[in-house]
């Protein structure tokens, strides 16, 4: 339904959501939903561009946490299981990325490009880090 008539559409929820008459012995609980049409060349490249901007803060966690693996792992303080679930989260990231562009067109360059700087970092940390176990993690933090 066109915008300018969203006052109709309105209207029409309220008459099926408010005045419609219950079925015997029940009560109303019909609803009218609205969805805005995703075909639309505008409202793909919207939510497009908001898709991106949330990938983009989430690529600024990973950095940031990437930073504070580094950190730890000059101390001896890294858990290789971390690494590798966050190699996983990179995959799916990717995965999700790429299905975004299928479906909304959006950009992916710079997300996959970012994502995988930091699959690299997180390789390099695994091949060449000392990790610690939960015990000896547990035993400095005593100290």
């Amino acid at each position: 339904m066109p915008y300018d008539q969203l006052d109709r559409l309105i209207r029409l929820k309220e008459l099926i959501e408010e005045k419609l008459p219950p079925p015997q012995g029940g009560e109303n609980s019909s609803s009218l939903l609205h969805l805005p049409i995703m075909d639309s060349k505008n409202s793909k490249s919207q939510v497009a561009a908001y898709a991106h901007i949330a990938f983009m803060q989430e690529l600024v966690t990973f950095g940031k946490d990437m930073e504070r693996f580094v950190l730890q792992a000059k101390h001896g303080r890294i858990k290789k299981e971390n690494l590798t679930n966050r190699l996983v989260e990179y995959q799916e990231m990717k995965a999700k990325t790429e299905l975004y562009w299928e479906l909304l067109g959006m950009p992916q360059e710079e997300i996959l490009k970012s994502l995988t700087e930091l699959e690299e970092k997180a390789r390099t940390l695994i091949q060449t880090a000392t990790f610690v176990n939960q015990k000896q993690l547990k035993k400095s933090n005593v100290e």
